[in-house]
């Protein structure tokens, strides 16, 4: 009895911490601290009895812990969230989709730019790629609190497909761990893959301590993509422009390969503030592109201004 508190207590402790799988270690942990306490009035394997009644005492209260105020709490709105892009081959590029309904299902989808907060924290929805099953999102988070608050992609981000189909967290490419100062920012990419692909992938994002998910729905169609940035951008919406300017420009989504018109769009998109914009208008400039002359001096000054404007993948591109 000694032996089986001792292996209860210490598997139900290494399992305790991870999420859902979590209740089972705790069923163990608390196994573990019955039989340990009986087995440590009995004279044989009396040691490991004490020591299986105080692993499981520990696993039972980190379980009850991370459990209870760090697992995500499920919510009865199953309208997880998603994100689309089409794939620019020259640097993602945000966009800005507006919230329509889908002759098939009918969904409502975010706009890129959208913000939406929960508790102490805001999270606005910044750019999205696809490419065959892999999505890639970007978001801003912001602490709106007084308090520092740790942010983990493992207890803080879950992405479904609309077949029920948990995403894959890319740890690699991911990087959304860190502590927010109050009043701070965190730039955080996600890239998840779906085995069996997606049409609509749903993002939930935990807000913290028994506060309400927040929540993000896109599709992953680049046609449907595609068309949804088209509306975006004659509402005024300039990541939009920025990201039809990429369909334009790659000839996806269904739009014919058409430089001129991708061009035009960046530029539009550069004026209006979009820094992505800025960064794929570079692009134009450096390969004398769309009927721009080539200028590798005004490549490089848009570059400069998209990084400095908050572009980080124009940061990392050699100028």
């Amino acid at each position: 009895m000694g032996v089986a508190a001792f292996v209860l207590g210490l598997i139900g402790l290494l399992i305790c911490w991870i999420p859902y799988v979590g209740w089972l270690g705790l069923l163990m942990a608390l196994l573990g601290m019955i039989l340990g306490g009986v087995s440590a009035k009995q004279p044989k394997n009396k040691g490991l009895g004490i020591a299986g009644a105080v692993l499981g005492t520990i696993g039972f209260l980190l379980g009850i812990f991370v459990q209870w105020f760090v697992v995500p709490v499920p919510s009865e709105e199953n309208a997880a969230s998603a994100y689309v892009e089409s794939v620019p081959q020259r640097g993602a590029v945000p966009i800005e989709q507006t919230e329509r309904n889908d002759a098939r299902s009918a969904p409502q989808y975010d706009r890129l730019g959208t913000v939406k907060s929960s508790g102490g924290l805001a999270v606005t929805l910044r750019a999205h790629s696809m490419k065959e099953n892999t999505i890639t999102l970007d978001l801003l988070i912001s602490n709106r609190s007084e308090k520092e608050q740790l942010f983990s992609t493992a207890t803080r981000l879950q992405m479904t497909s609309e077949k029920g189909e948990m995403g894959e967290i890319d740890y690699n490419l991911t990087n959304c761990d860190g502590i927010i100062p109050p009043n701070g920012l965190l730039q955080c990419r996600l890239v998840f893959t779906f085995k069996q692909g997606a049409r609509i992938a749903s993002l939930r994002i935990h807000a913290g301590n028994r506060q309400e998910p927040i929540y993000f729905k896109v599709p992953t169609d680049q046609v449907e993509a595609c068309e949804l940035f088209r509306e975006a951008c004659d509402a005024g919406g300039m990541t939009g422009c920025s990201a039809l300017g990429a369909c334009f420009g790659n000839g996806v989504g269904g739009m014919a390969k058409d430089d001129n018109r991708a061009c035009d769009l960046f530029k539009q998109a550069c004026e209006g503030g979009e820094m992505k914009g800025c960064q794929n208008l570079s692009v134009c400039f450096k390969n004398g592109a769309g009927g721009l002359p080539k200028d590798k001096k005004k490549a490089s000054e848009l570059l400069k201004k998209a990084c400095d404007g908050g572009a980080q993948d124009a940061c990392k591109i050699e100028k």
